[in-house]
């Protein structure tokens, strides 16, 4: 025999070879599957053995991997289930201890990967369109779409106020006037093209440029838009591509609101975007998602 495959190559093919239908199975036998899938030539005892030696390493690489996606809200094809989380299914499984609420939320999850394909298929100023509106639903907002040969780097941008849940009037006042200017990028790359450091310190510079305009000329930064002295600043970047491991870090160690396609498709996913139901089956939609990117927007385009 030659190389074996190492765990880390056997927890990247479970995740992408697995049927998101899946039912349930002991780990070691997936991982068994996986041995021979990447070993066609070994014996059956040797690849008892090897899966055996590696099982242990694989239940924690894919219990790590499939706990960060869950953090950073990516949509997984499987799961680890059970006491000691050691049989692994499809997330899509129509398991009977699920909820029907949860049913539904994993059909529509199921689709994450067409939903992708649809965002790297639009046009960039439709991908721009789209991250404006994924950020006006986050709260209350007065965001607009620059232009193109006016942007310094920015694609969308303006003020998101926190959305205020209580239902009494002065409540409601308390809290009123909480807000951040967002200033964004939106980067529709191919789903295999990373983003990188370089474009994350790029948003921030725009930023800054941002703050120091609004300062030393006193002049709306875009669309009459005014930056207010003490007013704190978001910068957000989205992609249809992933962040490579810096930029993700840098991101998060210096403030920047960055999402990969990824998670885009998966908040897409959930919220019913771009999706019909026909019966019990959800589908995904080309149409349904043209027919709410041209919904209109409040706001208009900046100059």
């Amino acid at each position: 025999m030659g190389d074996w495959p190492t765990p880390l190559q056997l927890v990247d093919h479970i995740l992408s070879a697995t049927d998101r239908a899946a039912g349930p199975r002991d780990l070691l036998r997936v991982v068994k599957g996986a041995v021979r899938d990447l070993t066609p030539g070994a014996s059956d005892g040797q690849v008892f053995e090897h899966a055996a030696s590696v099982a242990a390493r694989v239940h924690h690489l894919l219990s790590v991997e499939l706990d960060q996606r869950q953090a950073r809200g990516i949509a997984a094809r499987v799961e680890l289930v059970g006491p000691d989380r050691h049989v692994l299914r499809g997330t899509s499984f129509p398991h009977r201890s699920l909820t029907p609420k949860e049913i539904e939320r994993r059909r529509r999850v199921a689709l994450v990967p067409e939903i992708l394909q649809a965002l790297c298929r639009l046009r960039p100023e439709e991908f721009e369109r789209l991250c404006r509106a994924l950020v006006e639903s986050l709260g209350k907002a007065e965001m607009l779409n620059t232009r193109p040969s006016h942007d310094g780097g920015v694609d969308f941008c303006g003020r998101l106020r926190l959305v205020q849940e209580h239902d009494a009037e002065l409540a409601r006042a308390f809290g009123e006037g909480i807000a951040v200017f967002v200033i964004g990028q939106a980067k529709r790359y191919a789903a295999d093209r990373p983003v990188d450091l370089a474009s994350i310190r790029e948003l921030v510079g725009a930023a800054h440029i941002a703050r120091q305009q609004q300062a030393i000329e006193g002049r709306p930064i875009w669309g009459g838009l005014s930056l207010r002295l003490c007013e704190p600043i978001l910068p957000i970047l989205l992609t249809t591509g992933p962040l490579t491991a810096g930029a993700r870090e840098l991101a998060r160690a210096i403030g920047v609101w960055a999402r990969e396609g990824a998670q885009i498709a998966s908040f897409l996913a959930e919220r019913g975007v771009g999706l019909q139901r026909h019966g019990d089956r959800v589908t995904f939609s080309h149409e349904a998602l043209a027919a709410w990117l041209r919904e209109p927007v409040p706001g208009g385009d900046a100059a």
